[in-house]
Formats: C-alpha cells, sequence, structure tokens
C-alpha cells in the first residue's frame, strides 16, 4: 500500500543525490581550473539547487505520508478500519487513473459538481511544458516528470501521450473557470466508449399489509453510451520563441484551457451530435415550454417550478447576456426610474449564467449534476516541423487533443424555455 500519486523516498533521496553530485562536480571542475564559474555553469547550478528545493519538499511531504501510511496499515491490520474488498490486496486505486480490479479492468469512477477528478493535482504547467518539449527537445529548465514522459514515449505514435494525471489536472483547471462544466458529473472513460446509467422511470414506493406482496414495477433504470468525440487545436509558434521564452509553457497551457472552455460552452448547448456530441439544445426530448411576453423572474420561476414538480432543484440558468441584463435591470414601474427589481427569494440559489453560445430566444435551465461528461483517457500531443508551411517559416505546429462525450442522466431534469423575448 502507498499514498496516491507520492514516489518512494528511495527515488526521491537518489534524485537530490545525483543532483548534490552534479552540483559538487560543477564547483570541483572550477577550483581545480583556479577560476571563476561560467555563466552557463551558474545557469546550470542554479537550476540545480531550484529543483533540489523542490525534491526537500517532495521528500518531506514523503516522509509525512510514509509515517501516516504506517498508522493507517496499523490501524487496518488490528482490525479498527474496514476495507472495501475493491482496495483490498490485489486491487490499486490510481488517483486520476481511477479504481481497477483485481484483473486489472477500469472501474469508472465519476465526480460530482465542484469536485477534481485529480484530488492531488501536479504542479507547474506540466501539460504546457510537455507541448514545448515536445516541440523543442527538453531543456535544462524542463521538469523532471516531462523528461520522463518524453523518454518513455515518442512522436511516431501518433503524438506523445499526456499522462493522466497531467490530463486531469488540465481538465480540472478547465472545468474550474469554464460557466456550465463545474456544476455537472465528469468521469474518465478507459475505452472508446462507456455506458452510464439513466433513469427511465421513477420507482414506486409502496406500502403494505403483513404478509402482502409488494406489487410488480417496471425497470427504472437504463443505459445511454458515451462516445469519445475528438477535440483539438493546431497552434504555430517560432522555434526561436518556444527555445527562448522562459514562460512559453504556461502561456501554451493557458491558451489552451480556453480553448477546451470555449469549445465546451459551446457545443454543451449547440453540440450537433454530427462528428461532436450532442447539445442540450439540439437533443429534442428536453422538455421544453414557451415564455410569454418579455422575460421576467416569473418566468424563471415558472421554470424552476417544472423541475421541481419533476423532483430535481435546478443548480444553473443558462441566459444570452442580453437576456441576463434584461433580467437584472427591471425596474418597480415602467417608467424605468424606479429602484431596480430584487431577484425573488427562492431563486436565490439559482446561478444564473451569460453565455454567449446561448440564443437570445433561449433560456437553459436544470439540475446539472444530471449532466455527466465523459472524459477518454490517453490524451496526445501532435508536433511537426513539416506540415505546412512550419518548415519554411522556422516554426513548429502544435495539436493538443483530447477525446470526450455527455449524456443527460435525466432528461427531466433540465427544461428549456422557449420564444423569449427581451424588452425593447
Amino acid at each position: 500500500m502507498r499514498m496516491i500519486n507520492s514516489r518512494d523516498l528511495t527515488d526521491i533521496q537518489a534524485d537530490i543525490d545525483q543532483k548534490l553530485a552534479a552540483m559538487t562536480k560543477i564547483t570541483a571542475a572550477a577550483k581545480t581550473a583556479e577560476r571563476n564559474l561560467t555563466s552557463e555553469e551558474v545557469c546550470t547550478f542554479d537550476t540545480l539547487d531550484a529543483e533540489l528545493r523542490v525534491l526537500g519538499n517532495e521528500k518531506a511531504k514523503a516522509e509525512r505520508d510514509s509515517a501516516q501510511l504506517r498508522g493507517l496499515t496499523e490501524r487496518i491490520a488490528s482490525g479498527d478500519i474496514a476495507v472495501p474488498d475493491f482496495l483490498k490486496a490485489g486491487s490499486q486505486y490510481t488517483g486520476a487513473e481511477g479504481l481497477r480490479s483485481k484483473e486489472g479492468k477500469p472501474i469508472a469512477v465519476a465526480v460530482g459538481p465542484k469536485q477534481r477528478l485529480n484530488p492531488n493535482p501536479p504542479r507547474g504547467y506540466l501539460f504546457g511544458e510537455l507541448c514545448r518539449a515536445a516541440a523543442v527537445g527538453v531543456s535544462p529548465f524542463s521538469p523532471q516528470e516531462v523528461r520522463a514522459a518524453l523518454t518513455s514515449d515518442d512522436n511516431s505514435k501518433g503524438g506523445y501521450a499526456v499522462p493522466d494525471s497531467w490530463l486531469t489536472g488540465w481538465i480540472d483547471r478547465a472545468v474550474e473557470v469554464s460557466s456550465i462544466a463545474p456544476f455537472c458529473t465528469r468521469a474518465l472513460m478507459d475505452g472508446a466508449s462507456l455506458n452510464i446509467t439513466t433513469i427511465t422511470a421513477r420507482p414506486t414506493v409502496q406500502t403494505k399489509a403483513e404478509n402482502a406482496k409488494f406489487a410488480d414495477t417496471t425497470m427504472s433504470f437504463g443505459s445511454s453510451r458515451l462516445l469519445a468525440f475528438t477535440a483539438g487545436a493546431i497552434m504555430s509558434a517560432s522555434l526561436e520563441l518556444l527555445e527562448d521564452s522562459p514562460n512559453a509553457g504556461q502561456q501554451i497551457e493557458a491558451v489552451t484551457i480556453r480553448g477546451l472552455i470555449d469549445w465546451m460552452n459551446s457545443k454543451l448547448l449547440n453540440g450537433t451530435g454530427s462528428e461532436e456530441p450532442t447539445g442540450i439544445l439540439n437533443r429534442g426530448d428536453i422538455p421544453t415550454g414557451e415564455s410569454t411576453g418579455d422575460i421576467t423572474w416569473d418566468a424563471i420561476a415558472d421554470g424552476v417550478t417544472v423541475l421541481r414538480n419533476a423532483i430535481y432543484t435546478p443548480n444553473v440558468c443558462v441566459v444570452s447576456p442580453d437576456v441576463f441584463n434584461a433580467l437584472h435591470l427591471q425596474r418597480e414601474n415602467t417608467e424605468g426610474d424606479g429602484l431596480y427589481l430584487a431577484r425573488p427569494e427562492h431563486l436565490r440559489d439559482l446561478n444564473i449564467i451569460a453565455s454567449t453560445h446561448c440564443p437570445d430566444d433561449k433560456i437553459v435551465m436544470g439540475d446539472f449534476s444530471q449532466w455527466f461528461i465523459g472524459i477518454r483517457q490517453g490524451a496526445r500531443v501532435d508536433v511537426s516541423q513539416e506540415a505546412g508551411e512550419a518548415f519554411e517559416r522556422n516554426q513548429m505546429l502544435i495539436r493538443p487533443k483530447v477525446r470526450m462525450d455527455w449524456v443527460p442522466t435525466d432528461v427531466s431534469a433540465f427544461f428549456i424555455l422557449d420564444d423569449v423575448t427581451i424588452p425593447s
């Protein structure tokens, strides 16, 4: 047994010893030659020193984890803590990679709204640094994890594999600043598809007399199949910039996160289902109602009532920016010089999100914990200096790609308000 996402103390100490030896070698060479350190040696020495401090913190954490693990192991051995069968010997919890059975078969694990796929995200911008290093090679500034990832894979296989712990950390960062995705349920898909449980009919709860039998009821659960659609982008950058810029990895990660956010926000609502996931507005099976007259808080309250009658508490209401303004700029009188109308008390906890991807004539609301997003494991980063005009321009093309799909677990958890009009 070991802590999730932790390295053995022996491995950490070996890295520390290696860096100390390299630093000693640099200073010894200068001392033997009776000279000062060169600028290159100073740069290398400072890099090693910074990495050594990081390893020191990692070692301290590993020592704490080891002490906690010893105490936990003793309590499990004494019977103080009960361990589920799938976590006993023969099974392993691999953190971002999910649960696996004794046979090594993945067990899908979902996380709810506001939760992380990876509870222990990697430090730094490893996804962006991987893209940079894949393009121009590793440098003395490349994190150790990036060097290890590149030495275990190569671009000839269709791109460099992104470790799942980095992928989930990257997805978590994107989800946290997205408008809709933080309220959805998410899970990793080990294969190209994943079956999830959906609600087809609510169970009928009955009472009975003594010795009487319960009446037969129909099946309450069905299944929907998630298919992994590929989403990616091609970025070009000059080789000089990638080689010389100290924040290239950070900016690559930032721009890919922004791109993923915009794509998810758009397709969650408007995806066509043809070569891309199906969005809420294009499903055809989401309950719909028509708005009467200009948009008011009353129309939002009516939609919330529909969802509560379906035994769901909506947590998100998605509107266009113009509808958002119209709702919050309502006044007490028609002359427009009265006080602004407050949101009704029973709508205080409803997250009203303004999205440019939502049409002005529609409002989408629902319990988005019932919207299931599946993310395919095994994201890859492709790099090329030959594609297009990259070679002539001395550029490198970088193409990160990830695969995902989504589906509602119960369509009655959502409601679309149609024919919305905005006061002129």
